[in-house]
């Protein structure tokens, strides 16, 4: 009997060092970000027929995207305008169909593309500042990745030389000229290159030049990833 009070008394205790071993490590470790302090809505301006911009908190920073106005609808009067149609002219449904998907299809550009692709395929949801609706201009995208990412590899590219160096994976890619930065920007993940080129419909590539040829003012390559100190309180 005396046997069995020390080993429940022995087995108390270690518990109790369990339970507060554990609750040392919870008080020490780091509190879990919210997306809350990530980003938040601030307002909607210059509001139009079919876009609206959005102001948003991101960090410290404020960023703006323009979003395409949902639902959307065919506006028989714009497209008669833009087509230089008479008025008595009636669109065909595969007519009015194409109008609609050049609006859907191309109100999302490539840094919206690829920041959208980089959350996902980071597991990291809840994020939806950036989808099929949304377009991120270059100077917001640098404001972005300046305060949410850090650069893990640079590339220096040649006209017609495939760079020699493997690139980091699961990386957001940005491409820059001579005379402009983040001219285009992809996301890229085991060997695939997911690009948003305009107002065309998404499309991955296994070729660096594909892209390239599309681009072909690029003189470097940069590739991000969240900060570390970010990704471990997600």
């Amino acid at each position: 009997m005396k046997l069995q009070g020390i080993v429940r008394k022995t087995s108390i205790a270690i518990l109790l060092l369990i339970g507060v071993s554990l609750w040392v490590q919870a008080q020490n470790r780091p509190p879990k970000l919210r997306f809350e302090d990530i980003y938040t809505k601030i307002d909607t301006f210059s509001t139009s027929q079919h876009y609206y911009n959005q102001r948003c908190r991101w960090f410290n920073d404020t960023v703006v995207t323009c979003n395409l106005v949902t639902p959307h609808t065919f506006d028989l009067q714009y497209y008669l305008k833009s087509n230089r149609l008479d008025s008595t002219y009636v669109p065909t449904d595969q007519e009015k169909e194409r109008y609609l998907s050049f609006f859907e299809i191309g109100a999302q550009n490539c840094h919206s593309y690829s920041l959208e692709c980089y959350f996902k395929n980071s597991g990291i949801e809840g994020i939806s500042l950036f989808d099929h609706n949304t377009s991120v201009g270059s100077e917001y995208l640098t404001k972005i990745l300046a305060s949410t990412f850090e650069k893990v590899q640079e590339l220096t590219i040649k006209p017609k030389h495939k760079p020699k160096e493997g690139i980091v994976s699961n990386t957001i890619l940005v491409f820059s000229s001579r005379y402009s930065r983040a001219i285009h920007s992809v996301y890229y993940s085991n060997g695939v290159y997911f690009s948003k080129n305009g107002a065309f419909a998404p499309k991955t590539y296994s070729n660096l030049n594909d892209i390239l040829k599309l681009y072909f003012d690029t003189t470097i390559i940069e590739a991000y990833q969240l900060k570390a100190a970010i990704r471990a309180k997600l």
